[in-house]
């Protein structure tokens, strides 16, 4: 039998170690699974197709669990959530803002590139929708979702409306699995959703639903068997090849991330603390960083070749050793967190 002891926590109580290996190392892990994804084409055959369908969209969905469950923890462990929410929501705006100047040059060519017929008054409507709807550069989506989930999140915990989370972030999920799936047949609400956002993903259709994850994490003492642990990951990676191969659908990803959370949640691994902030910081900054690279480079990555992941790996390791080592404290933190 699987080997899961669950208890509720005492609220008031509950006291929080803010630093995980566990999921400081996979949080790297998927760090590298989202650039292969950005980066990959068809190099290895359909080896990588499997990996680049199956494996590496669960990269994206584990932030989200972990950002759900240090950020309900957060909640639970300060007596004045309206402060810890405020102080939560403005170091992401001040993240969010920070990183769309940096990259305003590589948003704009993007438009540019994409739109060189339209006239210059479209092209700062485009850019205005790009910054408050899509994410500046396109892969700032997440934290705009971080923000708004957050929020929601807040307003719902605050007033004890738990169950009504759980089944409005489900809700929400349906519709972006309904999105990707080849039964999306033009629906003008889900045309809509495309027209505003761009995808079906920004904002909550997919963050609040595996931020919740996190927060039902977050209100447990769980602890799970890590073979039992691994064995359910590979069922469900088993899974999600076949919902790939045969049903063409995007939902079973969920369990792989989920499977994945609880195995690196229970890992017995012990490294320095100082060790486990820089590869959290280093996370964070891989995913900031790697895909305006990609967009400014674009005339030499879209051949999306082998050679494209490691260069935008090293770009990646230079510019935040660049950055962290040059910056002040402050800046570092506006930047990565």
């Amino acid at each position: 039998m699987v080997s899961y002891r669950i208890k509720k926590l005492n609220y008031t109580s509950y006291q929080i170690n803010k630093i995980n290996y566990g999921l400081d190392s996979f949080k790297f892990v998927c760090a590298f699974l989202i650039v292969f994804m950005h980066t990959y084409k068809k190099d290895l055959g359909i080896y990588g197709d499997w990996f680049n369908s199956v494996i590496t969209p669960i990269g994206v969905p584990f932030f989200f669990i972990v950002s759900g469950y240090f950020y309900s923890k957060g909640l639970l462990r300060n007596d004045d959530k309206w402060a810890y929410y405020r102080r939560y929501v403005i170091r992401l705006i001040m993240m969010y803002v920070a990183w769309s100047i940096i990259t305003l040059p590589v948003t704009w060519l993007c438009i540019e590139r994409g739109h060189p017929d339209y006239s210059i008054l479209m092209k700062i409507v485009y850019l205005f929708r790009m910054i408050f709807f899509v994410g500046s550069c396109g892969i700032y989506w997440y934290i705009l979702a971080l923000i708004c989930c957050s929020t929601i999140m807040y307003v719902c915990i605050k007033r004890g409306w738990i169950h009504s989370l759980y089944l409005l972030s489900f809700l929400f999920y349906l519709v972006g699995v309904w999105y990707n799936s080849p039964y999306n047949n033009g629906n003008f609400i889900l045309k809509s959703i495309h027209v505003i956002f761009s995808s079906e993903r920004n904002f909550i259709n997919v963050g609040l639903f595996y931020m919740c994850i996190g927060h039902f994490f977050a209100n447990k003492i769980f602890k799970a068997n890590i073979k039992i642990t691994s064995i359910i990951l590979l069922i469900s990676i088993l899974l999600r090849t076949f919902e790939v191969n045969y049903l063409h659908t995007n939902s079973l990803q969920a369990l792989i991330a989920i499977a994945l959370f609880v195995f690196a949640l229970n890992l017995n691994v012990t490294i320095k603390d100082e060790t486990s902030l820089k590869v959290r910081k280093l996370s964070t900054a891989m995913y900031l960083l790697h895909f305006p690279f990609i967009l400014l480079f674009d005339f030499y990555l879209r051949r999306g070749t082998l050679v494209d992941f490691p260069v935008t790996l090293l770009f990646c390791f230079i510019t935040f050793y660049i950055l962290d080592r040059f910056l002040s404290k402050e800046w570092n933190k506006v930047l990565f967190g």
